[in-house]
């Protein structure tokens, strides 16, 4: 901007000189000072010093040609002044602008954040799932699909707020094993996970932590007899398809303990 203001007020100023010795009106030096100021912004400092420099530039080859005779000194500097503020003020409206679309741009990644996790476990929900679908394909991975066997009647027997709790803590320990970018609820006591670059002895690893984690879990007041039942699968996603026809092939069962 400051290049290109410098280069048309010089021009701007080589014109009007001539139509100044030839003693006509001298208009295009001001329509390109208030152009300037209506489409192009400039930090105030610096306009304002280039603006006040173009209409000194202007003012003192006027007085070289015939003393400024016909020039009024101050018409010159009322409308350097009108020039700087609005210069100042277009740059403020710009400002304000672009602090207003930052806000909007946050305020739309926070709400697809947020529609895009449980709010009860704060894992993952099933549109970050179809989101997330493309940054899997082509890539060798393992899926697991796990749920809590029986889960109604812990809610029956002990009521939401328990069964609610037992949600929170398989994810978490999901969570704390897989990874919470990998992991998701989907659904009711349903849970997913992909994992990435995973060899088996890695997998069984995992797996074996996981079920660690299941097992350490207290939940208050309650003494629970969960079976979890899971299924997983090791295989090269080709298409989004593939994960979202994921189903428990393979099924094991382990009984713990929760007291």
């Amino acid at each position: 901007e400051m290049f290109f203001y410098v280069v048309v007020s010089g021009w701007s100023i080589i014109v009007d000189i001539s139509h100044y010795m030839a003693g006509d009106q001298m208009l295009t030096f001001y329509i390109a000072q208030f152009c300037f100021v209506c489409f192009v912004v400039m930090r105030p400092k610096i306009g304002g010093i280039l603006i006040a420099a173009s209409f000194a530039t202007m003012y003192i080859c006027t007085y070289f040609v015939d003393g400024a005779a016909e020039m009024q000194p101050q018409n010159v500097i009322v409308f350097a002044l009108i020039a700087v503020v609005g210069n100042a003020i277009q740059h403020m409206i710009f400002q304000e602008s672009e602090e207003s679309k930052a806000d909007i741009l946050e305020l739309n990644q926070i709400l697809q954040q947020e529609a895009s996790i449980d709010d009860l476990t704060k894992m993952k929900n099933r549109k970050a799932l179809r989101n997330d679908f493309g940054t899997f394909i082509g890539k060798s991975v393992y899926t697991i699909m796990a749920d809590i066997d029986d889960f109604k009647s812990c809610n029956d027997t002990y009521g939401h707020v328990v069964g609610d709790d037992v949600l929170r803590q398989v994810a978490a320990a999901i969570m704390e094993t897989f990874g919470n970018e990998s992991t998701y609820r989907y659904g009711g006591d349903e849970f997913f996970v992909v994992l990435e670059g995973c060899t088996e002895s890695e997998f069984e690893e995992k797996i074996g932590r996981w079920t660690e984690a299941i097992r350490a879990i207290r939940i208050s007041d309650a003494v629970i007899s969960i079976t979890c039942s899971y299924g997983y699968e090791q295989c090269l996603i080709i298409s989004a398809d593939e994960l979202r026809n994921a189903k428990k092939k393979k099924k094991d069962s382990s009984s713990w303990l929760l007291e």
